[in-house]
């Protein structure tokens, strides 16, 4: 554990002077998120509005400066770690296989990359690991999931306010209850309603933003999707499959689509952690093939994966 500790620390340091020391001006994305946090509102023209928060909040600590704002990205990354070592412990109460799904995640190529940058997936990922983390403890709760429904509406919510890829999440989990009996009884029950209910109160202003003005963010996300355009295109789905192999790590995505032939030996959160990871990433292979994608669509069901891989 002080290992781990003392690893964790050292990457999140490294990450932070790297940032520093290459001081690379913000990209066009960044730099819209940044006029954006000094402007805080419920929402914006192609996003939600919690980056923005996040920035306006990071940058009145250490100014407006490149690798002020980036260094939110190593940070929410390095807690996202913790939270998978955390989870995968939870599970196998194995120190060393809790390392592995934490530096799965840390050295991830996408992470890498994705830690001397600021976007939308930043915190996504964070708060997808903390839904995560709130399944296990609602499997293993035997007195008062009530807690933990609780948390998990507030984390849906906040995933949400990031990006609405969270709700691939969400299907995820619904598909799960209508093909396993276990995850049914966690999913289709009146508790877990209440955690939708919690969601839906925490994002309403949002909602309300939307609706004032015409769903703009909404009808973005659609237009990036290109929707109106349908055409089939095998050859885009087989790119985005080989970016998700590369933006995860080939030797992990291949393992992890061998574990998925034992899928019926697996136990519930087991079959719960697979779905999350391979839905979002069939759905948006989907798009691929009949309209477009980006590689980084699917990424929200990706800290599902690194704490599966390790159990």
């Amino acid at each position: 554990l002080n290992f781990f500790l003392f690893f964790s620390f050292t990457v999140l340091f490294l990450r932070i002077i790297l940032n520093i020391k290459l001081d690379l001006p913000l990209h066009f994305d960044e730099a819209q998120y940044w006029d954006w946090s000094q402007n805080l509102d419920w929402g914006y023209f192609s996003k939600p509005p919690l980056l923005a928060f996040l920035i306006r909040m990071i940058t009145e600590l250490c100014g407006n400066g490149e690798s002020c704002i980036r260094s939110l990205s190593p940070f929410l990354h390095f807690s996202t770690s913790l939270i998978i070592f955390y989870s995968v412990y939870l599970l196998t109460m194995n120190f060393k296989k809790a390392f592995f799904g934490s530096v799965l995640f840390l050295f991830m190529p996408g992470i890498s990359f994705s830690s001397f940058l600021i976007s939308t997936d930043v915190p996504l990922l964070f708060f997808s690991s903390l839904i995560a983390l709130c399944i296990i403890k609602i499997f293993n709760s035997k007195q008062n999931p009530f807690l933990f429904f609780s948390l998990l509406g507030l984390f849906f919510a906040l995933g949400f306010l990031s990006k609405y890829a969270i709700f691939y999440l969400l299907l995820s989990f619904l598909f799960s209850a209508v093909i396993d009996k276990e995850c049914r009884y966690l999913f289709f029950n009146k508790i877990f309603l209440f955690s939708i209910i919690i969601t839906i109160i925490l994002i309403l202003p949002n909602l309300i933003w939307n609706y004032n003005n015409e769903f703009v963010t909404l009808s973005h996300t659609a237009s990036n999707a290109n929707l109106s355009h349908i055409k089939i295109n095998i050859l885009q789905g087989i790119i985005f499959l080989l970016s998700q192999s590369f933006i995860f790590g080939i030797i992990p995505f291949l393992y992890l689509s061998k574990k998925t032939l034992s899928f019926l030996s697996f136990n519930a959160i087991q079959k719960v952690f697979l779905i999350t990871f391979i839905l979002p990433i069939f759905i948006v292979f989907l798009l691929a093939i009949f309209s477009r994608a980006n590689a980084n669509w699917s990424v929200v069901g990706y800290p599902f994966a690194c704490i599966l891989l390790p159990t």
